[in-house]
């Protein structure tokens, strides 16, 4: 990629305007990429560099048909980058599927199967999460922010996406339960009502409260005697 990259800005005049453009292209997104993540504390994962490193396939592939085109490696390299890919991703994919980012989730969306509690409280990254691996069974009420529940005013304060309508009119009936991580917890505004004697089931980092009734909780969490 660098040595094709190279070729065409070096080599203004002697390229296609297609191989020089995209080269440049390529170049841009890198810098804007650098600086945008240099010079900001905004959260960086993998994934985030896939929209310009994609623009490495068009660079390589482009620099292939001009510099080799007439040579038996011009058909080749192709091919062999081809090769690469797949078996990079075969390879990929084979690893990431021994990865199981929801055991406590689905260790928990047993439990709460077992023991009758099919409707409670969340937040948005194990809301949707619990009702997919109780297999529908678990109706989960989604906390308005996913990321700080600092920001969640009540209990009642949904998040307005993702999830069913129903959910901002109508409370869950039967046995409820609010599952929080220890860092939800911490953040949370009613912290200071959360009871130890209400916790029905803990793992490595989630906790789970749980409650005879949506009324009953509010009463919990309102400091009022249940």
């Amino acid at each position: 990629y660098l040595y094709f990259l190279i070729r065409a800005l070096t080599g203004r005049r002697r390229v296609s305007a297609g191989y020089y453009f995209v080269s440049l292209y390529s170049l841009c997104a890198i810098m804007v990429f650098a600086l945008l993540y240099g010079l900001t504390d905004m959260v960086y994962y993998d994934l985030y560099g896939v929209p310009v490193a994609i623009f490495a396939f068009p660079v390589v592939l482009a620099g292939i048909r001009e510099c080799f085109d007439d040579s038996g490696l011009g058909q080749a390299f192709p091919m062999i980058l081809a090769v690469m890919v797949l078996l990079t991703g075969a390879f990929n994919y084979r690893e990431l599927g021994l990865i199981d980012k929801t055991s406590e989730q689905r260790t928990v969306a047993s439990f709460l199967t077992d023991n009758e509690y099919l409707a409670g409280y969340a937040t948005f990254w194990n809301a949707n999460v619990l009702t997919e691996l109780s297999n529908g069974q678990i109706d989960v009420y989604s906390w308005d922010d996913s990321m700080m529940m600092a920001y969640v005013e009540d209990v009642n304060d949904l998040h307005k996406w993702l999830q069913k309508k129903s959910h901002s009119a109508n409370p869950p009936e039967g046995k409820v339960f609010a599952l929080y991580s220890y860092e939800d917890v911490y953040n949370c505004r009613w912290k200071d009502k959360l009871r130890d004697e209400d916790v029905i089931m803990t793992t490595e980092n989630l906790v789970v409260y749980g409650y005879e009734s949506y009324d009953q909780m509010m009463k919990i969490v309102s400091r009022q005697e249940p």
